[in-house]
């Protein structure tokens, strides 16, 4: 049965709940806490428009957007935006009927249809991206920027070279961007991950059904990882990377199924890693946040 998000996110007391959980479980100070958005697809437009003029450097075009934000409207159920920091949280409940209003056949993905256990994993999930970016992490977007700067190979701008990226969609080169932000994007996003659920596995009395979804989540993301052979996706990621420097990527490499394969990568190998790093090395979470890699060969 799905939960109305409503009932989990529109309640400041399970907000400050569960910051104060992640602070308690892991000995931080989380900071200014973010506005929890009940986000309509108003809301959504507004995030994808911030996001593509900060990569960009140049407003984004209306319809693109409006097409951009449906999307993700129906394929998330919780966002954290970096740039006003905000959690944005789709309305379980009216998603289906407004993206059929909207027309032109786009449906909600089912698997982001959470339950309310699922539903607190998510906000806890996205609440620990406040703490990083409270602590001085980069946006998705300044990371791109950042990987744009270092990979330049032609004259121009860097702002028209990215516009020119996200106008004509060249794949094998926006790859490289994102491979740029790769390490640091992993660690930011297993963070959020291994604080959720540690953060939920040592409340589970009082939130006992997202503590039961953070197990459940734990033995998948650990078997997907091959019982914590993370390096090994590592070294294939590093190859394929070398295969597009040299221009001599497979085509898988380059397609939208690749660019899906390679964000849950990130969590996986993120979760493994800081989870192995903390207990071999009894690094605190605020280190890994300091201490953001810039190269995939961190993790090997």
């Amino acid at each position: 049965m799905y939960g109305p998000s409503a009932d989990v996110m529109g309640c400041e007391e399970l907000v400050d709940t569960l910051v104060s959980y992640i602070e308690e479980s892991f000995g931080v100070e989380y900071g200014a806490v973010p506005e929890v958005v009940h986000a309509s697809i108003a809301d959504v437009e507004s995030y994808v428009r911030d996001r593509d003029r900060a990569i960009t450097g140049v407003e984004p075009d209306a319809a693109t957007v409006h097409e951009r934000a449906k999307h993700v409207y129906g394929s998330t159920s919780g966002i954290y935006d970096g740039i006003n920091h905000r959690v944005l949280v789709m309305d379980n409940a009216a998603r289906p009927q407004v993206l059929d209003d909207l027309g032109q056949g786009i449906e909600v993905d089912p698997t982001t249809m959470a339950d309310q256990g699922e539903l607190v994993y998510i906000l806890a999930h996205e609440l620990v991206h406040g703490y990083q970016r409270n602590h001085g992490a980069p946006s998705e977007p300044e990371l791109i920027v950042a990987s744009a700067r270092s990979i330049q190979q032609e004259n121009g701008s860097i702002t028209g070279r990215l516009a020119g990226l996200f106008r004509a969609n060249h794949m094998s080169e926006g790859m490289q961007l994102v491979y740029g932000a790769l390490p640091a994007l992993t660690v930011i996003e297993g963070q959020a991950d291994y604080m959720a659920m540690g953060a939920l596995l040592a409340h589970k009395d009082e939130l006992p059904e997202a503590a039961a979804y953070a197990a459940q989540k734990y033995v998948e993301q650990t078997t997907d990882s091959g019982d914590g052979d993370y390096r090994t996706m590592v070294k294939g990621l590093l190859v394929a990377k070398q295969q597009m420097e040299a221009g001599k990527a497979p085509e898988l490499c380059t397609s939208p199924q690749f660019a899906h394969a390679l964000k849950d990568a990130q969590y996986i190998i993120g979760f493994d890693y800081i989870a192995e790093t903390a207990r071999d090395e009894g690094h605190s979470m605020d280190w890994f946040v300091e201490n953001l890699p810039d190269k995939l060969d961190a993790f090997l």
